[in-house]
C-alpha cells in the first residue's frame, strides 16, 4: 500500500483497481497488530519527514515462556536466543575484544548492523534504541596484513564482461590469533552490503587455517534474493576455490609468527620473515668445509669402515675376506710398536671389529697411530680358532727376545734381563688388549641396549597410534550417531511444521465459519428487526384505527 501525504491527510496511491487496494488493505489489516486502516496509518505520525519503521510482532515462545528476541539483555542491543546464542562465545567476546565480532555477530543485531555495510556513506546513521550503531571494519582487527587482487574470469559462466572487473582482498591474522582460538573466514561484501559473513571457505583437519580473516568486495557474484548468500554459479565456485588457496598458502607462510609449528621448509620461512637465507647457506658451507678439513687427517681406511659399529650387522665377502687383506693373507693380527707412542695410543688406537653372525667374535684388533715408527720389538697378537669358535690364543713374537736367546750363552745376564722387560711388556700389552676388548664389548652391548630401546620406542608409538585409532573410530561412530539424532530432529522438525500448517489451516477455516455464522445470524437479527418494526407498525396503524371507532361507540351511547 502506498500513501501521499496531501492536504494534511494520507491520500491513496493506486496502481490498479480499487478493489485490489481495498483487498490489500484487508489482508495487512487482517495479518497485522493493527485493528484498522487509520490504526495503521497513525504508525506513521510517530516518524518524521523520512525514515524506517520496523514493526515484529507474534514472536515464538520457549518452554520457559520467554520470546525468542532478548530485549533485557543489553538496553541497546536486541539479541536471539536459542541455537544461535552461545554464552561460551559471549564470555570469549569479552576476553578476546578484536574477535567480538565473530563471536557475536550471530545473535546481536548491534554487532551485525556495525559490520553490514564496508563503507558507510555522508550523513548516514543507524540508530538501535535509541544508540548509534558504531560502524567497524573488519581490518582494524588485522595484523600482518597482505592484499591480494582476485579477477575472474571472463570466459566463465556469469561472469562479467568487464576486463577492469576485479576484487581486492585482504588477509591477515586476527590480533587474538596467538591464543589460537577458532576464528576464521571471509567477510564477502557485494556493492557495499554484507552478504556472507565470515565464510568458512578453508574446512582443514586439526588447527591449520586458525586466526585468518580476510575482507573482500565481490560485486561480480550475483547475490540471492534475500542477500544473505550468492547464487550458485561457476564464478562463485572459483572464487571459493582461490580463496581456499589464498588462506592456505597464507596460513602455511606465516602460521609459525602466532606460535604454531612451521608447515613449510626452513627457506620459505626466512624468506617470509626476511631473512637472506644465503647467509645462513654460507655459514653452512664454511662449516662443512672446516669439517672436512678437520677430517681429512683422520679419514678411515677401507678397513675401518667395515669393521666400525654402524657395520657390525653387515654381511659379505669384506667381512669373510677381511683377515686375508690385512696380513697380506699369512692370517688375523696385527703389529704393535714398541716406545713411548705405544704407551700413549691406548685410547686414541682405532678399535676394528669384524664379526660373523651366530659365530661371536672372530678377531680383535686394536691400531696405534705411531705406525711409522720403526721398532726393533714388534709384538704380534694372533687369533686361534679353537674348536666352539670362541676362545683365542695370544702368540707373542719378538726380534729383541730372538737375539737374546741366540746369544744367551755369551751374554746371560743382559739376555735374562731382556727377557724379563720383555715378559713384563708382554704383560702389559696383554692387559691393554684385554681392557680394549673389555671396552669393545661395552659398545657392542650398549648398540644393542640403544636397539633395544628403538624398538621399545616403536612398539610405544604404534601403540599410541592404534589406540589413536581407536579413538578416531569412536568419534566417527559418535559422528554418525549424532547424524541420525540429526536426522531424527529433522524429521519431528518437519512433522511439527506440518502440524503448524494444518492447525493453522484449521483456525483459518474455523475463522471463515465463524464469520459466516457471524454474518447469518446478523443478518437474522437484522430481519428479526425488520420484523418486530412491520409489527409495530401494524399495531400503531391498529390502535389508530380503533381510537375513531371507541369515540363513535361512546357518541351513540
Amino acid at each position: 500500500l502506498d500513501y501521499e501525504w496531501k492536504q494534511d491527510e494520507w491520500s491513496k496511491i493506486t496502481r490498479s483497481t480499487v478493489s485490489d487496494w481495498d483487498r490489500n488493505a484487508e489482508t495487512i489489516v487482517q495479518w497485522s497488530p493493527f485493528s484498522s486502516e487509520a490504526d495503521l496509518l497513525r504508525q506513521f505520525n510517530l516518524m518524521k519527514d523520512h525514515g524506517t519503521r520496523i514493526i515484529i510482532y507474534n514472536l515464538w515462545e520457549d518452554d520457559q515462556g520467554l520470546s525468542e528476541l532478548d530485549f533485557h539483555a543489553d538496553q541497546h542491543d536486541i539479541q536471539l536466543r536459542g541455537v544461535n546464542r552461545d554464552e561460551k562465545n559471549i564470555q570469549m567476546a569479552k576476553e578476546f575484544p578484536n574477535s567480538r565480532h565473530f563471536l557475536t555477530y550471530r545473535h546481536s543485531l548491534r554487532s551485525y548492523a556495525s559490520i553490514v555495510y564496508l563503507r558507510l556513506p555522508p550523513n548516514f546513521r543507524i540508530i538501535l534504541r535509541g544508540k548509534d550503531v558504531e560502524h567497524h571494519n573488519i581490518v582494524n582487527d588485522m595484523m600482518l596484513t597482505e592484499m591480494i587482487t582476485y579477477r575472474p574470469n571472463p570466459s566463465a559462466e556469469g561472469a562479467p564482461k568487464d576486463l577492469n572487473l576485479a576484487a581486492l582482498v585482504t588477509i591477515g591474522f586476527v590480533k587474538d590469533a596467538k591464543y589460537h582460538i577458532d576464528v576464521q573466514g571471509f567477510n564477502v561484501y557485494h556493492k557495499n552490503r554484507l552478504i556472507k559473513p565470515f565464510w568458512r571457505v578453508w574446512n582443514a583437519a586439526g588447527s591449520d587455517g586458525r586466526g585468518v580473516i580476510g575482507v573482500l568486495e565481490a560485486n561480480f557474484v550475483e547475490p540471492a534474493h534475500d542477500k544473505q548468500g550468492f547464487e550458485r554459479t561457476t564464478v562463485l565456485s572459483r572464487l571459493e576455490t582461490r580463496l581456499k588457496e589464498i588462506q592456505k598458502l597464507y596460513w602455511t607462510t606465516n602460521c609459525h609468527r602466532i606460535g604454531y609449528a612451521p608447515r613449510r621448509n626452513k627457506k620459505g620461512i626466512e624468506q617470509s620473515l626476511g631473512k637472506d637465507p644465503s647467509s645462513d647457506h654460507d655459514a653452512q658451507q664454511s662449516t662443512q668445509s672446516n669439517k672436512k678439513s678437520t677430517s681429512s687427517t683422520k679419514r678411515p681406511t677401507d678397513s675401518d669402515k667395515l669393521y666400525s659399529p654402524s657395520n657390525w650387522n653387515k654381511k659379505g665377502k669384506e667381512c669373510q675376506e677381511l683377515p686375508k687383506a690385512m696380513d697380506g693373507g699369512n692370517g688375523n693380527g696385527h703389529v704393535f710398536s714398541k716406545g713411548e707412542n705405544r704407551k700413549t695410543a691406548r685410547m686414541d688406537s682405532s678399535a676394528k671389529v669384524t664379526t660373523r653372525p651366530g659365530k661371536g667374535l672372530s678377531s680383535v684388533e686394536t691400531s696405534s697411530p705411531s705406525a711409522e715408527d720403526d721398532s726393533d720389538d714388534v709384538c704380534e697378537v694372533l687369533p686361534k680358532r679353537q674348536a666352539n669358535g670362541s676362545s683365542q690364543k695370544f702368540v707373542t713374537r719378538s726380534k729383541s727376545k730372538e737375539r737374546g736367546l741366540n746369544d744367551e750363552r755369551c751374554h746371560s745376564q743382559t739376555d735374562l734381563h731382556i727377557l724379563e722387560q720383555l715378559k713384563q711388556e708382554n704383560s702389559e700389552l696383554k692387559e691393554r688388549f684385554l681392557e680394549d676388548i673389555y671396552y669393545i664389548v661395552s659398545l657392542m652391548v650398549s648398540g644393542l641396549l640403544d636397539f633395544n630401546l628403538k624398538d621399545t620406542t616403536m612398539f610405544c608409538r604404534l601403540e599410541k597410534y592404534e589406540g589413536g585409532h581407536d579413538d578416531l573410530q569412536q568419534e566417527r561412530n559418535r559422528c554418525q550417531s549424532l547424524e541420525i539424532e540429526l536426522a531424527e530432529a529433522l524429521k519431528k522438525i518437519e512433522q511439527l511444521n506440518n502440524e503448524q500448517e494444518s492447525i493453522i489451516s484449521i483456525f483459518s477455516e474455523e475463522r471463515d465459519r465463524r464469520d459466516k455464522e457471524e454474518e447469518k445470524l446478523r443478518k437474522k437479527l437484522k430481519d428479526a428487526s425488520n420484523t418486530i418494526q412491520e409489527l409495530l407498525d401494524k399495531v400503531k396503524i391498529l390502535e389508530k384505527m380503533k381510537t375513531p371507532n371507541i369515540k363513535q361507540e361512546r357518541r351513540e351511547s
